[in-house]
């Protein structure tokens, strides 16, 4: 699975369809809630890759055009995995 297959499977599982627990490539990675806005994360790995996707905060996003459907949006942080 290419990176960019995996970020769209992520954001699909946490998203889209609200699960508590998404799957990659064999491994369960669990969605929490933050405390203080109720946004949703999850980290995970991709190859040398950790991977922190949070729920941008609905209440602050654009309307855009009047009843146009929004998409949920998540904003990733890659942080690469130090060896030593």
């Amino acid at each position: 699975m290419t990176l960019g297959e995996t970020l769209i499977s992520a954001w699909q599982q946490t998203l889209g369809d609200g699960r508590e627990d998404i799957e990659l490539e064999g491994k369960t990675y669990p969605v929490t809630v933050s405390k203080v806005k109720g946004l949703r994360m999850v980290e995970f790995n991709v190859g040398p890759y950790r991977i922190v996707g949070i729920e941008q905060n609905p209440d602050r996003l654009a309307l855009g055009r009047a009843g146009a459907r929004r998409q949920p949006h998540c904003a990733v942080q890659v942080q690469r995995a130090i060896r030593g």
